[in-house]
């Protein structure tokens, strides 16, 4: 079920709407509607999502610990800088991303002070900047960060190293320790759907039946919802 967990929501899903979004060409000139932001917030989303399937915590969505911080640095640490050493060198590594770039993208759609977003095409030169830092008007320095040189890192990043995990091959981060496999991730991948299902039965949450009514046809292929993965989930 992880194989086809992962080619679903992360291969086809989260690459493919990275895809579409990287291929968003706006007019010469114009400054809005390239997508940089939810790029980035996708890209966030996927590391902490892989980050935790590939961790050896209990994956609990409903965690209040932190552990969805501990999912972000994982990747980040595990995966990201692994696969490009770059990202090792940043001050506050993925603490400084997440704190100024995913939590504040995710909540209310800015960004934090000392970040800057450049969103430049694929194999253009200008992606040099990536990762760089620059000093700005106001003589304080800036993190430049290419939206779309970071999605396709964690596409790198995801070939490199959960790929072969899948595979059986040994893991770059836990041999002989505790290492990463299939079957762990598989157990990640349970207790994710678990912490989901209980939050969907919690008081809190309510019911669909209460307050809402069921149409006769449901068009399943016009929805990106998890089939199979939930038991009460359309065919």
């Amino acid at each position: 079920m992880i194989d086809e967990f992962l080619d679903r929501f992360v291969e086809r899903f989260l690459f493919s709407d990275l895809d579409s979004m990287i291929k968003i060409d706006v007019p010469t000139g114009q400054q809005y509607g390239n997508a940089t932001f939810p790029i980035m917030m996708a890209t966030c989303s996927g590391m902490e999502l892989l980050g935790g399937l590939i961790g050896h915590e209990t994956f609990n969505p409903e965690d209040r610990d932190g552990s969805d911080r501990r999912r972000f640095n994982r990747y980040w640490d595990q995966a990201l800088k692994t696969t490009v050493a770059e990202y090792g060198s940043i001050p506050g590594g993925p603490r400084r991303l997440r704190s100024l770039v995913r939590n504040p993208l995710a909540h209310s759609f800015v960004t934090g002070p000392g970040i800057a977003f450049v969103r430049e095409p694929v194999g253009s030169t200008n992606q040099n900047q990536h990762l760089k830092v620059a000093i700005a008007t106001n003589g304080r320095p800036v993190l430049i960060i290419d939206a779309v040189q970071f999605a396709m890192d964690l596409r790198k990043s995801y070939q490199g190293v959960v790929k072969p995990i899948l595979r059986g091959e040994p893991d770059h981060f836990g041999v002989g320790v505790n290492p990463t496999t299939r079957a762990s991730m598989q157990r990640r991948l349970d207790e994710m759907i678990a912490g989901y299902e209980r939050i969907a039965e919690h008081k809190d949450v309510g019911t669909l039946e209460a307050n809402w009514v069921a149409t006769d046809t449901f068009e399943a292929t016009q929805v990106n919802t998890a089939i199979n993965l939930y038991s009460d989930t359309p065919e």
